[in-house]
């Protein structure tokens, strides 16, 4: 796998379900309709990695540094990914329902499509990343701060926002319709289009 990796061969197809390739060098690799459900991933370098239609349900991917690292559609629901490093990455139509990424590097992360419902992100840090139409469902933002965070066409009427602080954030046409708002703390931010119909907004700072 390794030869392949650095000879710039795609590794396509793989059955490499529950496999330890814990602290691999997968760096700049070419992953293609392979099955990782329930591998162990655990530090493994996927930076500037290309991932297209594969399969991590369960996955442990804790510590593993995903910068720059773009995954085109498959899976990565149950996943953990705490404490992983995926700064400029892009998740493109993915189904992460109920990853796990507390603590993880999220900075300028560009997510399009897909879904991120029920995910955990306490401890992560958020800045300047995009999400653009995915569904974010029960998503928990409680006491996290956001800054400088795009939010365009979320559905945000279920996602925990309980003392979550927003600085710069801009939310275009996001669904907070009977959200309890009271103890956000909006810092500029911008509600442009926004759905608000039985929105609590007493006690938050606006």
């Amino acid at each position: 796998m390794l030869d392949a990796v650095q000879h710039g061969e795609p590794l396509e197809g793989l059955d490499l379900r529950d496999a330890d390739l814990s602290g691999l060098d997968l760096g700049g690799a070419l992953l293609i309709d392979s099955d990782l459900r329930g591998a162990n991933l655990r530090g493994t370098n996927l930076r500037e990695s290309m991932i297209r239609g594969c399969r991590f349900d369960g996955a442990d991917l804790s510590g593993a540094g995903f910068e720059l690292c773009t995954v085109d559609g498959g899976s990565l629901e149950g996943a953990r990914l705490s404490g992983a490093n995926l700064c400029a990455a892009k998740l493109l139509s993915v189904a992460a329902k109920g990853v796990d990424l507390r603590d993880a590097d999220l900075r300028q992360l560009t997510v399009t499509g897909g879904a991120l419902d029920d995910a955990q992100l306490s401890g992560a840090r958020l800045e300047q990343a995009t999400f653009l139409d995915c569904t974010l469902a029960g998503i928990d933002l409680r006491g996290q701060e956001l800054t400088s965070v795009t939010l365009l066409g979320a559905d945000l009427r279920t996602a925990k926002l309980e003392g979550a602080r927003l600085e710069r954030v801009i939310l275009v046409g996001a669904d907070l319709r009977g959200q309890q708002l009271g103890s956000l703390d909006c810092l500029h931010t911008q509600f442009i289009d926004a759905r608000l119909e039985e929105a609590v907004l007493s006690g938050a700072k606006l």
